[in-house]
């Protein structure tokens, strides 16, 4: 099929909406909208998937571009160019946002497996390292919860 001004047209249309959605992801990334960044999904699959078949429909038929008038592929190019720093920008605010849950997690898993240890208290009440107390000297605790 060859490549005409309306394919092109058509294909800078799917780039333009796609680099609309992606800043609409960075946009609810940066405000930790995780149910707007959820409903961007399909919408991004559907456009990255459309993307991917016109970029490789047009880079089939590279002699047919090179035929177009220049303001057309120039205007490719500008779109191109935008839709790339676009997904820079959103693949940097996803791994920062990936990084900040992972160190949440980290954190959470290890006051979980923290608060699994037992409390070890010393001779004069205070809690004590469990470690260092099976070292040293140690006395059994009863509870009389009858008194």
């Amino acid at each position: 099929m060859a490549v005409s001004v309306e394919r092109v047209e058509a294909f800078m249309a799917v780039v333009r909406e796609l680099a609309a959605v992606l800043r609409a992801e960075v946009d609810h990334v940066r405000a930790m909208r995780l149910d707007g960044v959820r409903a961007l999904q399909e919408p991004k699959a559907r456009l990255g998937a459309i993307y991917a078949e016109g970029h490789a429909e047009l880079a089939a038929d590279a002699p047919g571009l090179r035929s177009l008038p220049p303001a057309v592929t120039a205007g490719l190019r500008i779109a191109l160019a935008e839709l790339k720093d676009v997904v820079q920008e959103n693949a940097r605010r996803l791994a920062a946002a990936r990084a900040v849950n992972e160190r949440l997690m980290r954190t959470l898993a290890g006051a979980a497996a923290g608060s699994a240890r037992p409390t070890v208290y010393a001779r004069d009440g205070r809690t004590a390292d469990p470690e260092r107390a099976a070292r040293g000297f140690n006395l059994p605790v009863a509870c009389n919860r009858l008194a």
